[in-house]
């Protein structure tokens, strides 16, 4: 487990309580989207959107 009261990440017991309960409340497939970042030649709002809704991107 990480912990998240050291560096880097510094977070008191408030940031991590949101931090746990955000986890908690993600599917398994918003978690594995939380590893991608968005990297296409695209950017219009429209295409962005749809790849956010359906791959969870994160970043």
């Amino acid at each position: 487990m990480v912990d998240l009261r050291a560096k880097p990440y510094c977070l008191n017991d408030e940031d991590i309580a949101w931090v746990e309960s955000t986890i908690a409340g993600m599917t398994a497939e918003e978690k594995v989207g939380q590893l991608f970042w968005q990297l296409t030649a695209g950017n219009s709002e429209e295409y962005l959107s749809e790849l956010m809704e359906k791959y969870h991107l994160g970043g």
